[in-house]
This record gives C-alpha cells, structure tokens and sequence, in this order.
C-alpha cells in the first residue's frame, strides 16, 4: 500500500536540520528510519520500506528522553543536502504507520 503525504508552507523549516524530537506513544522506535528527499514530488512512500528501491535511510541515532519521547538524530547528511529529511516510525500491528518532515535549504 502507497502512503502518500502533502507538505505544504506548514511543515517545520529548518537551515540545517539537526534531529527530530518525537512525542510517539507505542511507537517501535528500534525500527524508526528516516530519509532524506531532494524534491516534494518524490513523496510517494510504501509502506515497506525494504521493497523500496528508489529510496533508502540515511543512518541515525535514537534516544529514548522520557516516557514516549524519543531524539532521532541523523548522522552522515551529504554536504550541500537540500529538501526534506523524513522521519519513518513503525507502529504496533493494527495502527497505521507514521511520518515526520522537516524541509531545509
């Protein structure tokens, strides 16, 4: 199944993007990923990211802060990397999964 999202002028801006800070109660955070998209029209997700072959992680680091909220930090962004830096979080069976967007320049 396709998940398809809109980013519009509401989406968090940021110049460099540093992490993501979650509030994601039952969230399995040990599956998070997050992505990096040059444009806004490659916003088309699956919802198996291993079938996914146009798009692939970049590597991060999650840390538990308190309760349910969760730091994910990206780590290895290219240089000069401009777009969308998605955050992808699995949800226990029988809820829908969900996504996190920053737009940066």
């Amino acid at each position: 199944m396709e998940i398809r999202f809109k980013l519009d002028q509401s989406i968090t801006q940021s110049p460099t993007p540093i992490a993501f800070v979650t509030n994601v109660p039952d969230a399995v955070m040990a599956q998070a990923k997050v992505f990096l998209l040059p444009r806004v029209e490659d916003g088309h997700w699956h919802k198996n990211f291993v079938d996914a072959a146009d798009t692939k992680p970049i590597p991060s680091s999650t840390e538990a802060i308190s309760g349910s909220i969760y730091k994910v930090t990206p780590s290895d962004l290219p240089q000069g990397a401009t777009g969308f830096l998605c955050l992808w979080v699995k949800m226990p069976s029988g809820n829908e999964d969900r996504m996190y967007a920053i737009r940066f320049n």
